[in-house]
């Protein structure tokens, strides 16, 4: 029996300089920020420190 998992993404822009998200069926990621640079140089992203 096979296991399916499924996942959604949205991307904005071009290649180079676009940003999205992604977001997975299990509530792991949910509109989780990505881009084709590092995250934090797209947008503005939180950073936890403990």
């Amino acid at each position: 029996m096979a296991i399916v998992k499924k996942a959604s993404a949205h991307w904005a822009g071009d290649l180079k300089t676009g940003i999205g998200s992604i977001s997975t069926e299990t509530g792991v990621l949910r509109e989780a920020p990505m881009a084709s640079r590092p995250v934090s140089k797209a947008v503005k992203v939180p950073i936890r420190k403990n």
